[in-house]
C-alpha cells in the first residue's frame, strides 16, 4: 500500500507540475486505484511479478493523469474525489484492521497474504489519510484566512 501511495502521489506531483490535461483524463486516472484494490487484482499483483509491475506502473500513470487535470477540475469534483478516496481507504483499512480474510489466501487461493499481515497496513493507511487531511485543511484555512 505504501508503494501505491508513493507512486500515485509522485505521478500526481509530476502531472501537476509538468503536464496539462482535461477533466476526462483525470477521471480516467482514478480507474487504476479502483482496479488494484479489488481483492482478486490485489492478490494477483502480490503473487505475480509481471502484474506487480503492471500494478505499480498504472498507479503511477493514474496519479499522473489526476495531477495533470486537477487544475481544470471544479472544487466540487476535487472535494468529491477526496471524500471518495478517504471513504474507500477507510473501509479498506477497517477490513485490514479486523484481519478480514477477503484479501487473503483463505478467500483467494493464489493470494500470497494471510489476514494477520494486514493489521499494520491498516494502521499506516489511517495515519497517511490523517496526514493528508491535516495538510489539506491547513492549506484551506490558510487560504480562507488570507482572503
Amino acid at each position: 500500500m505504501l508503494s501505491h501511495y508513493s507512486l500515485f502521489s509522485a505521478g500526481g506531483v509530476l502531472g501537476y507540475t509538468r503536464i496539462r490535461k482535461g477533466k476526462a483524463e483525470g477521471l480516467a486516472g482514478v480507474l487504476p486505484a479502483i482496479l488494484w484494490h479489488l481483492p482478486e487484482a490485489f492478490a494477483l499483483s502480490g503473487s505475480t511479478p509481471f502484474f506487480t509491475v503492471v500494478d505499480l506502473s498504472t498507479m503511477f500513470l493514474g496519479g499522473l493523469l489526476i495531477g495533470a487535470s486537477v487544475r481544470w477540475m471544479r472544487d466540487k469534483l476535487k472535494v468529491s474525489l477526496l471524500v471518495l478516496w478517504m471513504a474507500s481507504d477507510t473501509a479498506l483499512s477497517v477490513l485490514f484492521l479486523i484481519s478480514s480474510p477477503i484479501y487473503s489466501k483463505e478467500e483467494i487461493p493464489f493470494s500470497p497474504y494471510v489476514p494477520q499481515q494486514f493489521f499494520a497496513v491498516g494502521v499506516v493507511m489511517i495515519g497517511i489519510m490523517n496526514v493528508v487531511l491535516i495538510v489539506i485543511l491547513y492549506y484551506f484555512f490558510r487560504k480562507v484566512v488570507n482572503l
